[in-house]
């Protein structure tokens, strides 16, 4: 399912909702450019652009617990 979302998004340019478990153990709600996808020592990984971070991140596959495609577009 985020395979299949994140592509489409990549391909379309389109911003996509996650309800993200952070690194410091909070889910919180964040709207991400996709800009790729990649595998590192066995794990999926997004690097995006985070509106709420204001800056580029890579988000484990593993912490997304939920992933909509939203109708906004990115540069």
């Amino acid at each position: 399912k985020i395979y299949n979302i994140i592509t489409k998004a990549l391909k379309e340019k389109r911003k996509v909702e996650l309800t993200y478990l952070s690194s410091d153990g909070i889910v919180r709600n964040r709207i991400i450019h996709p800009h790729d996808l990649y595998v590192h020592e066995h794990n999926w990984y997004i690097p995006a652009y985070c509106e709420y971070c204001k800056s580029m991140r890579h988000f484990q596959f593993k912490n997304v617990k939920d992933i909509k495609i939203l109708e906004e577009f990115f540069n």
